[in-house]
């Protein structure tokens, strides 16, 4: 045998391992994935409540945003369960609540939704929902703009002072109100 064949037999193999390594990486990438996708949802409601005086009124978005953020699963769900719409996980953005804010925003390609939690007594504010969509259609067209109110008293629509008739009626059905107590909201996501 020459040097030749024998370096020309080497190589191949080399080659053909190569290759079954790579596939054999692909698989397990793609295996895992999927299964962890299908984990529960790791959150800390303590780290997201604070111990503070803030808790009250942003606890609930920081860990709605844990739990949407968790999860492309959750993600998903949570859209197609509110707004109907099918959207892939990757084209869904949520920032981190912001204090002085919108309690939580969910954007898509085409879907603003605006999230406003009036749980624990939290007070509305003047014109609170008409600045939120207001923000929203300088970026969206008013048919892709929606807003959630949870709340924890029954069925309670946001007053005038925060909503007026105005938004009230350019929005339609694309306002949804939901109760955390009645609605189970938690168990619906995961």
């Amino acid at each position: 045998m020459d040097i030749f064949k024998i370096v020309q037999t080497f190589a191949s193999l080399t080659q053909e391992s190569v290759l079954n390594t790579l596939s054999l990486s692909r698989s397990f990438r793609q295996c895992y994935i999927e299964n962890t996708e299908m984990l529960p949802v790791s959150i800390n409601p303590l780290v997201d409540a604070h111990f503070n005086q803030r808790l009250r009124e942003t606890a609930h978005s920081r860990i709605l945003y844990s739990l949407l953020t968790g999860s492309n699963v959750v993600k998903k769900h949570f859209i197609k369960f509110f707004l109907d719409i099918d959207v892939s996980a990757n084209d869904i953005t949520i920032p981190y609540p912001d204090k002085n804010r919108i309690d939580l925003t969910i954007k898509g390609k085409n879907f603003f939704l605006i999230i406003e939690n009036k749980v624990n007594g939290a007070q509305e504010q003047k014109k609170q929902v008409d600045r939120y969509v207001d923000i929203a259609s300088k970026i969206y067209p008013s048919k892709e703009i929606y807003v959630l109110y949870l709340n924890q008293d029954g069925y309670t629509y946001p007053s005038e002072y925060s909503l007026s008739s105005k938004v009230k009626m350019k929005l339609g059905k694309n306002f949804i109100c939901k109760n955390y107590k009645v609605d189970n909201l938690l168990a619906e996501l995961v």
